[in-house]
């Protein structure tokens, strides 16, 4: 018997969701690369006061457009029979939210920049008021697209639109030098993502509320998520932007887009392929069960590599990426990173979650998760500033990640020892982490070379290490089988 037949595993699921998280990962990679190049030229054109400034508005502004949040994405893909009728309708509300969404931001955006202390976010906020608006107008076509496995296409609209978006803040960024490049390159970005995404999948919306009980309760559910969601990711930085200079902000805020680009973005394409495999098979419990156990392994995997592989080079990466009036944002980072790598792999829970139909224990789990990260980080402001703050998001988002899993494969019903899948990359994490600081500091190399010497030394510590703990297992079923299965018939055949 095959180790397919074995674990239950449909061939289409495990080709699916391998094809499709390679396409996506390429496309991540590509859009971050770009997002890096983005980085590292505007932080030398801009200050962290504009940053500062320019993210005040942007956190405000996030909160109103969590309102707009219907699921219109994830509903397309969870309905197995989708209509015109289902597309339209869910459209429609997005549309008409928008607009509400729209007028809050505008109408209160002088009460936002006092409560923020920063009075310079008015004129912004009315300015970014109608990106909501503009982006109800994204095609719903493109939402199918993941839902009909159609990476490829997924790739080509994402790279285009990031590099046109690129390009647009970094030509604004030479011309004005003010954070206003970025604000209207957020706006730029958001036009061109529109056309973009009617170009890559053509349709035409047409208003209709005909299909709306049938997403009500979804709806309801989805928006309670958003709203727990922002205010558990965004905890942090609302106590360290009422507590601190915009320049400082700006610093804090760099650093976390920082994890966001080179640890969240790197894990995220497991959530996107997952989601659609996992709704074809969703009443069989034993198959769900096996796929979530390999799934969660393999985000761990690559969730602990990258992100004690980041921590590891912080230092060299900061200067590399920003230059050296952004060195403090080195630290942030490293304090920040486990945090940001553990609410990554939430998501990934999440999607699990509502491709069971479940979106009840989605919305309660980020409930949960809002009430926590705001006592903790407020302790943490109260005990030791930002710095406090930083380390009570990592902790608080390890020892929840935690009960979540254990909650999880309860609900699926799985035998399986989950606690078994932290040992191995965890124990070469540890020696990839080792090995790379006693990397040489004192050789004549120039930066990106160092910095990129010790990141390839440390994957392939961390990977060796993994594969010899494993063939020391005995090679047992699991994600390192899986990930080895998915490899060139060559490599394969060398490693079984």
């Amino acid at each position: 018997m095959s180790n397919q037949e074995e674990t239950g595993k449909p061939e289409s699921y495990g080709g699916k969701v391998a094809i499709g998280a390679a396409f996506l990962v390429g496309t991540r990679f590509a859009v971050r690369l770009l997002g890096l190049v983005s980085v590292t030229i505007l932080a030398r054109l801009l200050t962290p006061e504009d940053f500062g400034v320019f993210g005040t508005a942007a956190l405000a502004l996030s909160f109103f457009i969590l309102l707009k949040d219907i699921g219109l994405g994830e509903a397309l893909v969870r309905t197995q029979d989708i209509t015109r009728q289902d597309i339209d309708t869910l459209w429609t509300l997005g549309f008409i939210t928008a607009l509400v969404t729209a007028f809050l931001v505008f109408i209160l955006a002088e009460p936002i920049a006092a409560f923020l202390k920063e009075p310079r976010i008015v004129e912004i906020l009315h300015l970014m008021a109608l990106i909501p608006i503009i982006d109800s107008f994204y095609s719903p076509a493109s939402n199918l697209m993941v839902k009909d496995f159609k990476f490829a296409h997924i790739f080509i609209l994402r790279s285009v639109d990031k590099f046109v978006r690129v390009i647009a803040v970094i030509i604004l960024a030479l011309i004005l030098k003010s954070y206003w490049a970025l604000v209207y390159g957020a706006l730029m970005a958001s036009v061109f993502c529109v056309i973009v995404s009617h170009i890559a999948g053509p349709y035409m919306p047409r208003f209709t509320l005909v299909s709306r009980q049938k997403y009500l309760s979804f709806a309801f559910w989805t928006y309670w998520r958003s709203l727990a969601r922002y205010i558990a990711i965004t905890s942090d930085e609302f106590i360290v932007r009422a507590s601190e200079s915009s320049a400082f902000y700006g610093i804090y805020r760099v650093s976390r887009d920082l994890t966001r680009v080179l640890i969240v973005e790197l894990i995220s394409p497991i959530r996107e392929a997952l989601l659609p495999a996992l709704v074809q098979f969703s009443g069989d419990r034993q198959r769900t069960a096996n796929a979530v156990y390999n799934i969660v392994g393999i985000y761990l995997i690559g969730g602990i590599s990258i992100t004690l592989g980041i921590i590891a080079i912080s230092d060299h990466l900061v200067l590399l990426l920003l230059g050296p009036q952004w060195t403090q944002a080195s630290y942030y980072l490293t304090l920040i990173a486990v945090g940001a790598a553990c609410n990554s792999m939430a998501e990934i829970n999440q999607s699990i979650f509502v491709s069971q139909n479940i979106a009840k224990q989605v919305a309660f789990f980020w409930g949960i998760r809002a009430v926590c990260y705001s006592l903790a980080c407020l302790a943490g402001w109260t005990i030791g500033g930002a710095v406090g703050v930083a380390i009570a998001f990592s902790v608080i988002s390890f020892i929840l990640l935690i009960i979540e899993l254990r909650f999880l494969f309860r609900f699926i019903a799985s035998d399986r020892q989950w606690p078994r899948l932290f040992i191995r990359p965890i124990i070469s994490g540890i020696a990839m982490f080792y090995i790379v600081s006693l990397w040489p500091e004192n050789l004549i190399f120039p930066l990106a070379l160092l910095t990129i010497s010790k990141a390839l030394v440390g994957a392939v510590v961390y990977f060796s290490s993994l594969l010899i703990l494993w063939v020391g297992a005995g090679r047992p079923e699991g994600p390192e089988l899986t990930i080895i299965e998915r490899l060139p018939s060559r490599i394969h055949r060398i490693l079984l």
